[in-house]
């Protein structure tokens, strides 16, 4: 909702006391119009937003405007403007603003703290500072954002936006495209446990995985070293699924249990972040990788914790944005449901997916002809000859030329 929208759509509370709308003095609702005419004023685009938030906050202090209010409108402006709302740098910009504009009023404040001073025996009265309001999922933001996205299959598009094509994906190329040579990953089939296996991407594609299980099957989305460590938090319980483990805080997880499905993916392709893999939990939810890369947890915390409210308001789960989370194994099982996957890119740009062209349609072939060599599939030469000639305009390529060639000698029954 922009600010010429929000003159005539005022807030249930205008200005500090709270209140109902309609039963506001005629100076509460002047003085919002003219706060609300004064932001349409500034410069709502990226490079002008830390200013124009500080510039408004600073208006809507001497008019007495309600915070909470100001921060609803702020975050709304720089989600608008194509940027991802801070609340917590916003929320320091209304303070910091706030404690500006009353800063004229400092003499006769202090004339009454002395006589407080006086009446508590010389000591002043601690101010207690007001704690940021929480955050808490709002359908219709998700639906404001969501409808920006006028694509009407969502999920087909995302699939096909897909640099890598979900299709031809096992559970173990899905780990083997986002970690690193000598690196380890914890896969579990029971959640409050230690791990039932250590995924290490030196053995791929040799190290087998679990096809599924009752629950389904996670991962611990951030590498580790594969050993036990004293869990501080846990009176010094070993663990080789804690912080002490991890090696890289390279991922976040996205996910959420409350937000409606196809309005969340709607929302996540319009995200400026980058996505490595969007993916299904096999029941309700959606769960996202977002590529981080974070030198430490502290790190970690600076990037994520300043958007969690944000995301939260869109329908994130607050819970699962922590830097040591488990996360659905894409294309495995909970039960007889897939826990499916529907994008995957190890390289993400930080473009939003909406923005993307479908994946060339030679990458199918090509990551099939692949797929075949790696796992041994069978195969008959009607689709061998169907690749290579869907693959022959492409034979500039070594790696087109290379898949061609050991898919031929796999069906002669040559080495790969």
């Amino acid at each position: 909702m922009n600010a010429m929208s929000r003159e005539n759509n005022r807030p249930a509370t205008l200005g500090g006391e709270g209140g109902d709308p309609q039963r506001s003095s005629a100076s509460e609702q002047h003085r919002w119009r003219r706060w609300v005419r004064y932001v349409e004023s500034l410069r709502w685009q990226k490079g002008w937003l830390d200013e124009s938030c500080y510039n408004a906050a600073l208006r809507a202090a001497s008019l007495g405007i309600n915070q909470d209010l100001v921060l609803e409108v702020l975050t709304e402006l720089v989600a608008d403007a194509g940027d991802i709302p801070k609340q917590g740098k916003i929320w320091s910009q209304i303070e910091r603003a706030a404690q500006y504009a009353t800063g004229a009023t400092t003499a006769t404040l202090m004339g009454q703290e002395e006589i407080q001073a006086h009446a508590h025996g010389g000591m002043t009265p601690k101010r207690t500072k007001a704690p940021a309001p929480k955050a808490a999922f709002d359908p219709a933001k998700l639906d404001l954002i969501a409808a920006k996205c006028v694509m009407p299959e969502i999920e087909k598009f995302i699939t096909a936006a897909s640099p890598i094509c979900a299709d031809y994906a096992t559970a173990a190329d899905f780990l083997a495209h986002l970690f690193y040579a000598s690196e380890k990953v914890v896969v579990f089939t029971t959640f409050e446990s230690q791990g039932q296996l250590v995924w290490q991407r030196n053995r791929y594609p040799r190290q087998s995985l679990p096809h599924g299980g009752p629950d389904g099957v996670w991962f611990l989305a951030n590498p580790v070293d594969g050993k036990y460590h004293p869990n501080p938090r846990q009176c010094g319980k070993p663990s080789r699924r804690s912080e002490e483990s991890v090696t890289s805080f390279r991922f976040a997880v996205l996910e959420s249990d409350e937000a409606d499905a196809t309005q969340w993916l709607k929302m996540l392709v319009q995200l400026p972040l980058e996505i490595s893999a969007i993916y299904t939990s096999g029941g309700r939810s959606i769960h996202t990788l977002i590529r981080v890369d974070a030198s430490n947890k502290a790190e970690w915390d600076q990037s994520v914790v300043p958007v969690k409210g944000w995301l939260t308001t869109l329908g994130a789960d607050p819970g699962a944005l922590t830097a040591v989370r488990l996360s659905r194994l894409p294309q495995t099982y909970r039960g007889e449901r897939l826990q499916q996957l529907l994008y995957l890119d190890p390289n993400p740009d930080g473009v939003p997916i909406c923005q993307k062209r479908p994946r060339p349609s030679y990458q199918d072939w090509l990551q099939w002809a692949q797929a075949v060599v790696r796992w041994r599939g069978e195969v008959d030469e009607a689709n061998v000859r169907a690749c290579s000639d869907q693959l022959a305009p492409f034979r500039s390529d070594p790696v087109v030329v290379d898949a061609i060639d050991r898919l031929s000698r796999l069906v002669a029954g040559g080495e790969t």
